[in-house]
Order: structure tokens, then C-alpha cells, then sequence
């Protein structure tokens, strides 16, 4: 989307932003208020609608006098690229959450766990696929600063989409608008071990 809204991108970098593909993945939570499931953090589910799914408070609930009020369990969607679309209307994102809550009742027969809500947090671009050549061809392209203009997000640092990456990035132009405003050339960026030098 980048490319699209910067003016003045050199014609390498624009395409090179164009390169990057996106997979759409939802996350569908249903809350239950009793316990459904609470025998493990993430359980893998193959064959589903959804890959896995967590329980969402797996990481408080051994605090001394920790009450549970609901048992929140959330399904993590991806979808194909070509079905992105599926999340931009209510209709068709209660499609795709209806199908995660079959699936989950399936993985139960018998034990009729029906939530009390299901959510479908609709998230179109949150994850950056792995292409050959992203991490050492396309990003050190796209994280170029122009001008004033500097880039910092997930999708420009490292093979994988993480919050690591995003700190990352966000060190990188600190230390690139430093540079700019104290009229130092660019520091360099060692693009494999993910550092600065200099």
C-alpha cells in the first residue's frame, strides 16, 4: 500500500514494495462461560478451518486467587490471499467465523459446547509471506529511507513477521533519523546479521 501512497519513490523500491505479499488472517475468539478447554496453551488442529487455537488466559491462570470468569479460546484463520475479501463485509467475515465454530464443535462430539459470543478480529494484512529472495533481495530495498520519508514495520526486517522485527525496525530509523537530522550520511546496515555499523 506504501508504494501506492508515497510520491516520489524510486521506481526499484516501489516495486519492490509491490513484491511483498500479504496472507489474511483472522482470529476468531469464542468465549464460553465454562471451562471447554484447558488442558494445553496451543493445540494444533490440521484439517480445520483454523490452524490452532489458545487459551487466552493460559498465562495468569495459575496466579494464586486467579477466578476465571470465561474460558476464551482463540482460533487463529488464515486464509488464502484470494480470500480477502471474504473479511471486508460482516456477511461473508461471520461466514468464516461460523465455519471456525463447526470446526471447533467438531473437534467435541457430543459435548454440546455452544459460546456465549464469538468475535472474528478481521485482520487483512498482518502477516507477510516468506518469498524466496524477501529477506535478503526485496527488503533491503524497501526500508530505504527517501528523504524524510523512513520505513519501519515488520515486513521491512528479517524472514518472519514478529514483534522483534517491528522493535527492530523501529531502532533502525531512530538511528537513520538521527543521522538525517544531524546531516550525517545514512549509517550502514548490515542486512544479514540484522546490526548496525558505525
Amino acid at each position: 500500500m506504501t508504494h501506492r501512497i508515497v510520491q516520489g519513490l524510486p521506481a526499484k523500491q516501489s516495486k519492490a514494495m509491490e513484491e511483498i505479499r500479504y496472507i489474511p488472517y483472522p482470529v476468531v475468539n469464542l468465549i464460553f462461560d465454562k471451562p471447554v478447554f484447558t488442558k494445553g496453551y496451543d493445540t494444533w488442529c490440521p484439517g480445520n478451518t483454523f490452524t490452532d487455537f489458545i487459551v487466552a488466559d493460559w498465562v495468569i491462570r495459575k496466579k494464586p486467587g486467579y477466578e476465571p470468569k470465561y474460558n476464551i479460546l482463540s482460533c487463529y484463520t488464515p486464509l488464502r490471499e484470494d480470500q480477502r475479501s471474504e473479511l471486508l463485509s460482516e456477511p461473508s467475515a461471520r461466514r468464516v467465523a461460523g465455519s471456525v465454530l463447526r470446526d471447533f464443535q467438531k473437534l467435541f462430539p457430543g459435548s454440546n459446547v455452544d459460546p456465549m459470543e464469538v468475535h472474528i478480529y478481521r485482520r487483512g494484512h498482518p502477516l507477510y509471506i516468506s518469498t524466496p529472495g524477501l529477506f535478503t533481495q526485496t527488503q533491503p530495498v524497501v526500508r530505504q529511507p527517501v528523504d524524510r520519508i523512513f520505513f519501519a514495520n515488520t515486513d521491512c526486517e528479517g524472514p518472519v513477521s514478529t514483534t522483534a522485527g517491528a522493535i527492530k525496525a523501529a531502532q533502525r530509523v531512530s538511528k537513520e533519523v538521527e543521522h538525517k537530522l544531524a546531516g550525517k550520511p545514512a549509517p550502514k546496515f548490515d542486512k544479514t546479521a540484522a546490526v548496525f555499523a558505525g
